[in-house]
């Protein structure tokens, strides 16, 4: 009897305790009042740009790379605590994500000298020593690893990167269902809508892997998911994008211009237009779009501020993760030539601005939470993977433009 009352006991106290974190965690005006009290202890950096501000954005994110339960734990994720915490407790790591693969990116572009090694050992908890995948491959965002194999492989040779990468090639060209256009939808089960995301995830990968593999179905791929979108979800009269449609009815979906969305449509543009041959008939095509939707982008930027997350609302909170996809675009524009220098001063503002959302310990905060579905993007804003890596990846791109940066691997440029 006096056992069964302890195991009574414990279960309740188990219970009360559940309780108290998820009244902490739900209750609005308690969350209020912690978040003021977080954002008072917070110190930013000032916008100005600086070795020191550069790698302690560079620490950070190989810190945040070391810990993939992060995105488990993040301020923007849109889960309460009580659910973080049972996620934490059943869910098993997932290393191969699109967030992770932005970090990936960031290191890669910062000093791939330095951070070589801790990127190999991040993508070895992903394949193995002859590139097969440790997880199954299901959805279209786990390729967009597929870049990051592609960059090792540049630099390595390592036969494992380029396994890897022939697999996701493989996954997306012959095995995942497609719409009735053929194109790559976001998801399987809704498999005619056509998210803007899929772009920046898929098209720079296949068109890389098409152009360095000589593998036209790769590339004419890859071109197809940037022109289809082009062509259907984009508001002819202010040159921003829907964050879907629907491949067979044409009807766009969600908000006109969802600034990360708007920054996944410019890296698919900028990173694809990298690798896609001058002479491929859609080339002038998609350079033209690409100055017209960077164009069109800047005219609401406020001088040394990020955008707001709904770029048409002036009202709207800044939004770090789409304001940093955006400038990276667009000093990858301008390093190949595709965008005039004159869009200089758009990525150095979008930069400045994102430093003056960056703590002392190198945190990149104001990052939209992950949406969760279409037309539905939760109002809450923090730190992620997915933002620290392009901040990193758009901060390194201007120092490497500025000559500021002291140890950097120049060879890679």
């Amino acid at each position: 009897m006096l056992c069964n009352n302890k195991w009574k006991s414990g279960f309740i106290i188990i219970l009360f305790l559940f309780f108290i974190y998820f009244l902490f965690d739900n209750i609005s005006p308690v969350n209020k009042i912690l978040n003021k009290m977080h954002l008072n202890k917070e110190e930013y950096f000032s916008a100005n740009f600086s070795d020191k501000s550069f790698k302690t954005v560079e620490t950070k994110a190989l810190a945040q790379l070391m810990n993939p339960g992060l995105k488990l734990k993040n301020r923007s994720d849109d889960s309460s605590n009580l659910e973080n915490l049972v996620k934490s407790l059943v869910i098993k790591n997932d290393y191969n994500n699109w967030d992770s693969s932005l970090m990936l990116l960031g290191l890669l572009e910062s000093n791939p000298s330095v951070n070589l090694k801790f990127v190999e050992n991040f993508c070895s908890k992903i394949i193995d020593n002859q590139g097969n995948f440790k997880y199954k491959l299901q959805k279209a965002d786990q390729c967009m690893v597929g870049y990051i194999f592609l960059e090792l492989y540049s630099i390595t040779h390592k036969h494992k990167y380029k396994a890897a990468a022939d697999k996701l090639a493989g996954f997306l060209i012959k095995d995942y269902p497609k719409s009735i256009s053929g194109t790559v939808p976001y998801r399987i089960k809704y498999q005619n809508y056509m998210f803007i995301d899929t772009i920046g995830m898929i098209s720079p990968f296949l068109i890389r892997y098409g152009e360095t593999f000589h593998n036209p179905n790769a590339t004419n791929l890859g071109v197809k998911q940037l022109k289809e979108f082009l062509n259907t979800a984009i508001d002819k009269k202010t040159g921003l994008p829907y964050h879907a449609y629907d491949a067979q009815t044409q009807q766009t979906f969600g908000i006109l211009g969802w600034l990360r969305g708007i920054g996944w449509l410019s890296i698919g543009l900028a990173d694809s237009l990298k690798y896609l041959s001058h002479e491929n008939e859609d080339y002038q095509y998609l350079t033209k779009q690409f100055n017209s939707l960077i164009t069109n982008v800047s005219r609401y930027q406020n001088k040394e501020n990020p955008w707001n997350w709904d770029i048409e609302n002036s009202y709207g909170h800044i939004d770090t993760s789409g304001t940093a996809m955006i400038g990276y675009s667009i000093e990858k524009g301008i390093s190949e030539k595709v965008l005039d220098k004159k869009f200089q001063n758009v990525s150095e503002n979008a930069m400045l601005g994102i430093l003056k959302s960056v703590n002392k310990d190198g945190s990149v905060e104001n990052s939209l939470t992950e949406c969760q579905g279409i037309g539905h993007y939760p109002n809450k804003f923090g730190s992620s993977n997915y933002t620290q890596g392009t901040t990193l990846a758009l901060y390194s791109l201007i120092m490497y433009r500025k000559n500021d940066l002291a140890g950097i691997n120049n060879a890679k440029k």
